[in-house]
């Protein structure tokens, strides 16, 4: 039996296969960072826009 039978988790080292980005592959995780860094640079945006229109 090998640890990934076993699947055992220690911080930082993942033994399970098949887990995680392998190259070639889309990051879901990283596309939702940037999705959510590009909504929050838009709001800040559309804040000092709405701010300078209002002045």
């Amino acid at each position: 039996m090998s640890t990934a039978d076993l699947h055992l988790h220690r911080p930082g080292l993942d033994v399970r296969p098949g887990l995680g980005v392998r190259p070639g592959e889309s990051d879901p995780a990283g596309m939702l960072g940037g999705v959510l860094l590009l909504l929050a640079v838009l709001a800040v945006l559309a804040v000092v826009g709405v701010a300078w229109w209002l002045a």
